[in-house]
């Protein structure tokens, strides 16, 4: 059924180990796939396990859904025609599997037809409660347990675990912590079980990155490409967990958590965890020397990035392109849109607290946001490419959706907020935040539809263009209102995606008077005008957005689509 595979590669760890970055190393390979849970590989490898008549139907699906986190370039998954089914590339000889239930299922991986080979990554605890803490992790314990809980034999095996985890009187860090402890302990169980399985430390393939895919590589019985330490160039797009696949390795994440935890979860989680800490080595990272010290950046500008934002879909590729053309600093590392990646995870974070309101316990307080987004801001400046003297920002849309406490921790920042029809806006492709497939817009779909004062059966029943336009309504009628009221003429700058495309160097010295960048004239950006419509009125669509989102699109000074 599986054709020319010859090995499937499981890797499995505590969440937010690496496991995802494991994956996409071994899957950048080019003789390998890489299945992932989103991809329902989960559910179509428990089907294979069990010989299930559906598995290779199933097995078919996943291949669709995979196909799209490579690049054209670097597909290992084909389709000859709309009518073909998708299939493997010939050449491709491993299956790599990234599904956190299989973590406890070694009984069941051993009596697979295919060898298997397992990695674990491993990590500092530390980080990993820090970085839990980030992405939720009462959910994340709450999932392991529910998993071990669907599986009596595994319930009983782990009891003396289970309780530890289910106890709620401790303190979220302490359960995470926990997790982590058991996780960790499953290295033996898959020894045990006959699976040839390989531990590797996080911090070790940060450092030395090339020493740790050669033995990754031997131990999947590969023979060592040079691709497995460039997958920030084979992969694209968002994971689940709205990690950006093209970010490539950041040393900087090892210390990370010193900025999150305080000294008593510090020392709680040691004391949870030493053991096991102090037999992999974690002490040692704790003791060993800190990174080099960025430049020292002066508070006065930390305070005063220039923000530059519009809702998804509305050009700010473009505001991006305009942005470096005058000289503004917009990061390091941007996609092709111009997003500044460096702070999408932490703004992303944000985004999803405020919509979801959680426990307090996982929220960030007002004290750690500020000082989280003014190390980011330090870290960006100071061991970058920014230049002393350069004006400096990002580009972010979702930065829309957490405005007011973006200028809580820079409050002499200035805001550039790009806007559109949002006729046009709702009736292309969806964006991140209309769709509930991903994290951030499981989060912010919900709030955007209170929001509005609809109700969560419209949302189910609602076409994407009406998910997209209550989206729209939601995050540019929150930014509209906050700047209009509470920013000055000095600090707000409103500009509209039609008039880029129809006099775009009158937009560019407006921005440049505002910003005060020092710049000769510059060439406008390239713009296509075929993107400024993506429908032919008559279309029934656009009266119902329209009448969604009248009286803000008014006020912006647009009519009617006629």
């Amino acid at each position: 059924m599986l054709g020319n595979i010859r090995k499937i590669v499981v890797v499995a760890g505590c969440q937010r180990s690496g496991v995802l970055l494991v994956g996409q190393i071994i899957g950048a390979h080019p003789d390998t796939v890489l299945l992932e849970e989103q991809d329902g590989a989960g559910t179509w490898f428990r089907a294979h396990l069990a010989g299930d008549a559906n598995a290779p139907e199933l097995l078919r699906e996943v291949l669709s859904r995979a196909a799209g986190k490579y690049r054209p370039r670097q597909q290992r998954i084909v389709q000859a025609t709309a009518e073909a089914k998708p299939a493997i590339r010939h050449n491709v000889t491993h299956l790599v599997l990234q599904v956190p239930d299989l973590m406890y299922q070694y009984a069941a991986l051993a009596r697979s037809d295919t060898p298997v080979s397992v990695v674990m990554p491993v990590r500092d605890p530390r980080a990993v409660v820090a970085s839990m803490m980030k992405f939720g992790g009462i959910r994340l314990v709450d999932d392991h347990v529910r998993a071990i809980r669907n599986d009596a034999a595994l319930a009983a095996e782990h009891i003396d675990e289970l309780a530890r985890l289910d106890d709620g009187t401790e303190p979220p860090h302490a359960r995470m912590a926990a997790m982590w402890r058991l996780a960790t302990s499953l290295y033996g169980r898959f020894l045990d079980s006959g699976l040839p399985t390989l531990r590797i430390r996080y911090e070790d393939l940060v450092e030395d990155t090339l020493a740790t895919c050669r033995a990754l590589s031997s131990h999947v019985g590969l023979p060592f490409d040079r691709r497995m330490t460039t997958h920030d160039r084979i992969f694209q797009g968002l994971s689940r967990d709205l990690t950006e696949r093209s970010r490539p390795l950041d040393r900087l994440s090892i210390d990370a958590w010193r900025d999150r935890l305080t000294p008593r979860q510090e020392r709680e989680i040691v004391r949870i965890a030493g053991e096991q800490m102090a037999a992999l080595g974690f002490e040692d990272v704790a003791r060993r020397k800190r990174p080099a010290r960025a430049r020292a950046i002066p508070d006065e500008l930390v305070r005063r990035p220039i923000i530059l934002t519009g809702r998804g879909g509305s050009g700010t590729r473009l505001l991006a392109d305009i942005a470096e053309r005058v000289g503004i600093f917009i990061g390091n590392r941007l996609n092709h849109s111009g997003d500044s990646l460096e702070w999408l995870d932490l703004i992303f974070e944000m985004a999803i607290e405020k919509a979801t309101a959680p426990e307090p316990s996982g929220a960030m307080s007002a004290e750690m946001r500020q000082r989280l987004l003014a190390s980011r801001a330090r870290s960006i400046l100071g061991m970058g490419t920014w230049q002393e003297g350069q004006l400096w920002g990002f580009k972010l849309p979702e930065a829309m959706i957490v405005v007011p406490e973006l200028f809580s921790a820079f409050p002499d920042a200035k805001l550039i907020h790009l806007v559109r029809h949002p006729v046009d806006c709702s009736l292309r492709r969806t964006h991140l935040t209309s769709r509930t497939n991903n994290r951030l817009g499981e989060a912010v779909l919900p709030a955007a539809y209170r929001w509005v004062g609809l109700s969560d059966a419209q949302l189910r029943a609602h076409e994407d263009h009406m998910r997209n336009a209550v989206s729209w309504l939601y995050q540019v009628d929150g930014v509209t209102r906050f700047a209009r009221r509470r920013l000055s003429s000095a600090q707000y700058l409103e500009l509209r995606y039609e008039d880029i495309c129809n006099d775009p160097h009158a937009v560019i010295r407006r921005l440049v008077a505002f910003t005060g960048a020092a710049t000769e004239r510059v060439e406008s950006p390239g713009i296509d005008p075929a993107r400024m419509r993506s429908f032919r009125p008559p279309d029934s669509r656009v009266g119902e957005v329209w009448g969604l989102c009248r009286h803000v699109a008014t006020a912006l000074g647009y009519g009617p689509v006629t």
